[in-house]
This record gives structure tokens, sequence and C-alpha cells, in this order.
């Protein structure tokens, strides 16, 4: 079987340059529709296994969080939990909104484990998408 090649690999290997050393990373569908959505989905099982009424009280908290700007972070449904219709700019938004919505619907220590993962995923995340890096924020996504 033969390995699939481009222009670029045919054009640049003479010169013992890999072109994909190039090519970045997709943020939007490596990280928001990836890890982060498996995060979220598995966060709902849990709420969802503590029992009472964590995941009403989620879907509230997240349809009450105001707007920012005009793109930034937009009008949530009212049943975030069940995430249907979801654009892939919800995510992010989701993501964003996370650590205040989730705050002490679990008790203690799961909350604080699953604040503190969430805290850093949207550490993460804000440090991928910048365009620009010092090496202060290449060692912190390390």
């Amino acid at each position: 079987m033969l390995s699939p090649q481009n222009a670029f690999s045919v054009r640049l290997q003479s010169q013992g340059f890999d072109f994909h050393k190039l090519i970045t990373s997709n943020v939007l569908h490596e990280f928001e529709l990836g890890v982060f959505l498996a995060v979220f989905k598995h966060s709902i099982c849990i709420l969802y296994a503590a029992g009472n009424d964590s995941i009403q009280e989620l879907n509230r908290r997240f349809w009450n969080t105001p707007t920012f700007g005009r793109d930034t972070i937009c009008k949530f449904s009212h049943d975030i939990a069940s995430m249907k219709k979801l654009a892939a700019r919800d995510y992010e938004d989701i993501l964003q909104c996370s650590i205040p919505a989730f705050e002490g619907l679990l008790p203690e220590p799961h909350n604080k484990i699953l604040l503190d993962l969430y805290f850093e995923l949207a550490t993460w995340h804000g440090l991928a998408k910048l365009k620009m890096h010092t090496e202060t924020t290449l060692e912190d996504l390390d």
C-alpha cells in the first residue's frame, strides 16, 4: 500500500523539508468537538447519576447566563444538557460558561475536581487560540 502524496511532499522532500510541521492543529475540531464535548457529555452523565435536580439547575444556569458582545457568548437554549441543535460556536460558549454553571451541583470533593478540570480546559483552550505566543504561554501549554 502506498502512502498518499501531494505536491508539497513531492517538491519539498528532496530538501529534507517536512511540510507537515507547518500545519497547525484545528482547535475547533480537535478540542471543542472532541475533547471538550466528551468531557461535557461525561459531566452530564455524572449529574444524572447524582440525581436530585442538578440537570434542571444546570439548564437554568446556562439559560440565565447573559449574552456578551455581538458574537462572543450567545443566548443558550432552555435544555443545554440535551445538546440538541448546537452549532460549533456553542461549544466554545459552553466551555467559557461551564465553571459558574457547574459550581456546587456535585458534593465535595467531586465539585472541586470537576471545576478544576473545566478551569484547565478553559485555560488550555484560551492559550491554544492565541495567534502569537510568548515563552510563558508555550510553557503554560505544556
